[in-house]
């Protein structure tokens, strides 16, 4: 996206008791060009419903009843997780502010505060950053403290990560690999593409580490130190095959570069700049580059296809090679627009006399696509993995691509882990890394990183925590639903409704953290083969959709059908309030939904309570007439005859990876260059 374009608007649901409250925020909010208003509603209690069918950035929330606060909180952060809750209360009401905080409200603003400091307020949580304000002097301690807290641990953060880029920058930190690109008509190894693995904790992919190094000033220093190690054995491959380089454009303008490669000979070397490495200065890159190449080096734009900044690369930097992305090359054979693209970029590059490499080829179909399309060059783990350089002494294999040796890809699947904690991450992570036959392609702390991740290392198996700070694990499962990857969702909650949201979102598997390595070894294997392996616990919490309430249940929901509080209820029924939640929460666990207005909705619709008009006035409604809701006996028998489950279907049960594929390609059609 352009830097230059509009901001983003900040998506707001208004919630509110009082009806000069309602009025008074929607004027603000609706009279601030930062922001729009999605929905209003005068009934806090319907607040989750509205931000479930919306998903607002942000809710600002107020209730007459201090006491309904938390539990309102409550029920939008469940209905909609990745919205962040603005409550606003009695500026003497601290027990209840604490309560909102509890429940998962991100920011607070007393009730008569300035109209700035809403704005602000709400303007920060759609940010994801807390305000605590206008409270008791309290509170002016608990937000500094907070505050505190978070710079902190953002500084101890800063220091981790320092350390580890320091522990990268030893000797033997950084593990030199080759993989070997090909010609595709003729077999040919023509070059080599230089890749990292870091032999360090946490088993991070190269990607996260080149960013982390990024984020402490020391990307440079990683890529230098990486491509001394691909130059320290640079002897040992084949003579007539170049080798590959990966660098930033600060780093191929560097100094320490051209010193590195000072003596080499330069014809034999390529340096591939990504498409995701911003170029400042397209000018300054051509003069910082002019003397390596004028000498015989050659440039290469990686990842063209992936984006924008990859076709502004190839038009201001000249290169004499592109290299297709691994996102256009996947699933080419079935894909038009993918096709469309690359041929556009194939002639492209013809008419530029520019050569082509493809990466990421995986399948016979992708290849046979590509060689159909006129890729003259490719690389990908069904030609070669990555390993060790052949030796000086080797000879270039040659001879037609469907003769070419393949390694044992059977046992080896790919995993990446997605989970807020960097803690728990990097345990998993760990722990995986040391089982055979599983690959760790990296790790990711939030959902931004994580679709990069996903998208640039394509893995087998995404194992998948199902909260992400503010934000829904399921939010990415539903991304990503090809099936490619296979996802594994986690969690430290054993709720039934992260169970049945797994299973109808197209997940392979549900684990719980607290369980045995093994088992969530086993879901892994299980999803890279393209099988489901949801546990017994979660096939009874997906069955028990249509499970119709006790009676006891029963008599709850037409109390709250009238619009009767917990505290109401208890009375009417003999029993405790405490009581009352455990019944609504058995509820909205087993119905899936996240409010009390739409579990009487779905009471409704599954026949369990029906409206009775009467001539009764209720002045809430003003004057018109009341709803009676009775219990339908015989829908509630017909209900317990039927037990049906059509809506909770998997959608990946036809997902078969390749990667498992052992079959040698066929041999394709040789292209008409």
């Amino acid at each position: 996206m352009s830097s230059d374009g509009p901001p983003r608007l900040i998506r707001a649901l208004i919630a509110a008791d009082d009806p000069e409250i309602l009025a008074a925020l929607s004027d603000a909010l609706g009279s601030d060009p930062r922001m729009t208003i999605v929905a209003v509603a005068g009934d806090a209690d319907a607040a989750a419903r509205l931000a479930a069918a919306y998903r607002p950035d942000v809710t600002v929330l107020d209730v007459k009843n201090p006491g309904d606060g938390a539990r309102i909180v409550g029920e939008i952060r469940q209905a909609a997780p990745e919205t962040r809750v603005v409550a606003l209360a009695g500026g003497d009401d601290g027990s209840s502010v604490t309560a909102m905080v509890r429940a998962g409200a991100l920011g607070y603003v007393a009730r008569g505060a300035p109209i700035a400091e809403i704005l602000e307020t709400v303007d920060r949580a759609s940010r994801g950053l807390p305000s605590l304000s206008g409270a008791p002097a309290t509170w002016g301690s608990l937000e500094v403290a907070e505050h505190l807290g978070h710079q902190a641990m953002e500084e101890a953060r800063a220091r981790t990560l320092a350390m580890d880029i320091d522990a990268l920058l030893e000797p033997g930190a950084i593990r030199a690999v080759y993989q070997p690109i090909f010609e595709l008509t003729t077999g040919r190894v023509v070059g080599y593409e230089g890749l990292a693995r870091f032999e360090r904790e946490p088993p991070w992919g190269p990607d996260v580490w080149l960013a982390a190094a990024g984020e402490v000033g020391r990307q440079e220093q990683i890529e230098l130190a990486a491509i001394r190690a691909h130059l320290a054995r640079f002897d040992e491959l084949p003579a007539d095959a170049y080798l590959a380089l990966n660098v930033s454009p600060t780093t191929a303008m560097s100094e320490q570069l051209a010193t590195l490669l000072f003596g080499l000979p330069m014809e034999r070397l390529v340096l591939e700049i990504s498409e995701h490495a911003p170029v400042a200065d397209y000018e300054a890159i051509q003069v910082g580059l002019a003397d390596l190449r004028a000498r015989g080096a050659r440039l290469a734009v990686d990842d063209a296809g992936a984006g924008l900044a990859s076709l502004r690369h190839i038009l201001q930097l000249s290169p004499d090679i592109i290299k297709l992305d691994i996102s256009l090359t996947r699933g080419i054979g079935a894909d038009r627009a993918r096709r469309a693209l690359a041929s556009a970029l194939i002639a492209f590059a013809g008419q530029m006399g520019m050569g082509v490499v493809a990466e990421g080829i995986e399948t016979a179909a992708e290849l046979a696509t590509l060689l159909d399309l006129g890729v003259g060059y490719g690389q990908g783990n069904i030609l070669g993995r990555p390993g060790e350089p052949p030796g000086a002494g080797a000879a270039a294999p040659r001879g037609p691509i469907a003769e070419l040796q393949r390694p044992d890809r059977t046992a080896v699947v790919r995993v990446a882990i997605v989970d807020d904690h960097p803690v728990v991450a990097s345990a998993v992570a760990a722990l995986l890394a040391s089982e055979p036959g599983l690959e760790i392609a990296g790790v990711a702390l939030d959902t931004a990183r994580a679709v990069e991740l996903l998208d640039h290392s394509q893995p087998d198996v995404v194992v998948c925590d199902t909260q992400l700070g503010n934000e829904s694990g399921f939010g990415l499962l539903e991304r990503y639903q090809s099936g490619r990857p296979a996802f594994v969702m986690y969690s430290s909650y054993d709720y039934p409704i992260y169970h049945r949201a797994a299973f109808e979102a197209g997940a392979a598997a549900f684990v719980l953290k607290m369980a045995q390595p093994a088992e969530l070894v086993a879901a892994i294997m299980s999803a890279a083969a393209g099988q489901s392996s949801f546990s017994p616990s979660t096939m009874r919490a997906v069955h028990s959709v249509g499970e119709v309430p006790t009676a006891r249940e029963l008599a709850v929901l037409e109390r709250l059908a009238h619009g009767q509080s917990t505290s109401e209820i208890a009375a009417a029924l003999g029993i405790r309030p405490r009581t009352v939640d455990g019944h609504l929460g058995s509820l909205f666990d087993r119905v899936g939904v996240g409010g009390r207005t739409e579990l009487v909705l779905h009471a409704v619709r599954e026949g369990w309570i029906r409206p009775k008009p009467t001539t009764t006035a209720d002045p809430r409604a003003g004057g018109g007439p009341q709803q009676e809701w009775l219990v339908d006996a015989a829908s509630l028998r017909a209900s317990r005859r039927a037990r049906r489950l059509p809506r909770w279907r998997s959608r990946r049960a036809t997902y078969q990876p390749n990667r498992r594929d052992g079959s040698a390609p066929a041999l394709a059609r040789p292209a008409q260059l």
